[in-house]
């Protein structure tokens, strides 16, 4: 089962779509570096290893919990491609 939900950010104020726009940004560019770095590998493993994790950390101002996830759902992305 697929969930998902629509949010309209019609009314939000530039503030938080500034933030918002930093966040979605600075995420793309964390998964670029770790599709780098996974892609480096032998065999994609399906949890970022800790390791890499703590190199990327010190890259971006994410949180070690959003790095993980990142990791994880990239991790995934790899795996189906076909490495």
């Amino acid at each position: 089962m697929i969930r998902s939900s629509k949010i309209s950010l019609k009314w939000t104020n530039p503030g938080k779509k500034s933030n918002l726009n930093a966040f979605i940004d600075e995420y793309r560019r964390v998964a670029s570096l770790i599709v780098d770095r996974l892609w480096s590998l032998s065999k994609i493993p399906t949890f970022l290893d800790k390791n890499i994790a703590k190199e990327i950390q010190q890259e971006t101002w994410l949180c070690a919990a959003m790095v993980q996830c990142l990791g994880k759902q990239v991790s995934g992305m790899c795996i189906v491609t076909g490495k």
